[in-house]
């Protein structure tokens, strides 16, 4: 038996020749050894997704502000175009009131 199972046995009062003893006790340690591993993964697949779930958060908020700079531009550009269209407007009707005026006086 190895050196730190039998220190082991004899930390917990259990006598070594007794086999059958050990047996159960070995075999409850693995299970418990199982349990823990499962709880470690369960705990890093936990951590993981949370960390998955505060990187999506944190993209979604960035996209969130560029939407709203989009609209903001779009806005603009909305408000440059009404102003492209009535300059555009003025500038034929005094185009078109040169010609009548240049032919009225020719």
């Amino acid at each position: 038996m190895d050196k730190s199972l039998r220190q082991r046995d004899e930390l917990r009062g259990i006598d070594s020749s007794d086999n059958s003893m050990i047996s159960e006790t070995s075999m409850s340690d693995r299970d418990r050894d199982k349990e823990k591993e499962r709880w470690a993964r369960m705990h890093q697949t936990l951590a993981e997704a949370e960390q998955s779930g505060n990187e999506t958060l944190c993209e979604l908020h960035k996209q969130r502000e560029q939407m709203y700079r989009v609209r903001d531009n779009l806005q603009q550009v909305n408000v440059n175009l009404d102003k492209s269209d009535s300059l555009i407007r003025t500038m034929s009707r005094r185009q078109f009131w040169m010609k009548v005026m240049t032919l009225g006086l020719a």
